[in-house]
């Protein structure tokens, strides 16, 4: 439930070491998971066009990713991956735990969403499940070059998923 982003990182580089450059090839260890990653999600019907990854954590600047991406990874998980109820639990529970324990907290969704939460300067987002009447969504909300405070921002996306749930 704890971003820890040097593992991250350490995980696509590891993944990396499945991937055979090419002769004469030129590739870095990052490189190379991000090619094993983009491979391995083309394979499973996933659009991998909009998927700009750099590194394993997310914060290389040139990094980007589309949240219809995200809604294809999560779809992917929920319905089609043997681990999918480790997935969603390795989830935290907004408004209970991790990085969304303070994330629509004392709301209708509070414990109903699981979500992983990510930010850097300029942008906000959240990913995950919501489960609402015994059915459950998978969402992802992205705020990219907003101008007003995190928190502003954070409220403004807690105030979208309670209208949309």
């Amino acid at each position: 439930h704890v971003s820890h982003n040097l593992y991250a990182d350490a995980l696509v580089k590891t993944v990396g070491l499945q991937y055979k450059p090419r002769r004469n090839e030129m590739i870095s260890s990052f490189g190379r998971g991000v090619q094993v990653v983009k491979e391995y999600w083309e394979k499973k019907g996933l659009d991998v066009f909009p998927l700009r990854m750099n590194d394993g954590s997310g914060l290389a600047p040139a990094d980007k990713v589309s949240a219809g991406f995200m809604g294809e990874l999560l779809v992917y998980m929920a319905t089609e991956s043997a681990v999918s109820d480790a997935f969603i639990a390795s989830l935290p529970q907004a408004g209970i735990e991790g990085s969304v324990r303070n994330f629509l907290k004392g709301s209708k969704l509070q414990g109903k969403a699981h979500l992983k939460s990510g930010g850097i300067t300029g942008v906000r987002s959240y990913a995950g499940y919501i489960t609402k009447d015994g059915k459950t969504y998978a969402v992802a909300v992205f705020s990219n070059n907003y101008s007003c405070p995190m928190s502003r921002m954070t409220g403004a996306l807690e105030k979208l998923l309670l209208q949309l749930f």
